[in-house]
């Protein structure tokens, strides 16, 4: 899988997130409450119209990054995906050397997270 400049960053400019305040993806809140949980379910619909979200969130797995929604995940999320790829997985990942495995896997949670995510809120 081709990934836009990870390592540079040059897949920021093509974001669906570029001109939005940073707030939207960094809710300040808990994550347990309510509003935080309505602010992330926001910042995942803006993931989920995203031409580069795969690349935002192979981004914050390589950091890795600990706060804030990417790619449509959000810090609890992105740990267990770490998890659940193991070691071996986030070593390859952060030397930029995933196996299609690898993808497949991150490809299919984040697209079920997002699915999820951006639906109204009932």
């Amino acid at each position: 899988m081709a990934m836009l400049g990870v390592a540079t960053n040059a897949w920021k400019t093509l974001g669906a997130c570029r001109d939005d305040s940073t707030a939207v993806y960094y809710p300040g809140r808990e994550l347990s409450s309510r509003s935080a949980d309505e602010d992330y379910r926001r910042a995942r619909m803006r993931c989920a119209e995203c031409p580069v979200a795969m690349n935002c969130l192979l981004a914050a797995l390589q950091r890795p990054e600990r706060y804030g929604v990417w790619g449509g995940l959000d810090p609890r999320e992105r740990t267990t995906l770490m998890d659940r790829l193991g070691t071996p997985a986030m070593e390859r990942i952060r030397s930029g050397e995933p196996t299609d495995a690898d993808w497949q896997l991150i490809a299919d949670i984040q697209a079920r997270r997002l699915r999820r995510g951006a639906r109204p809120a009932a």
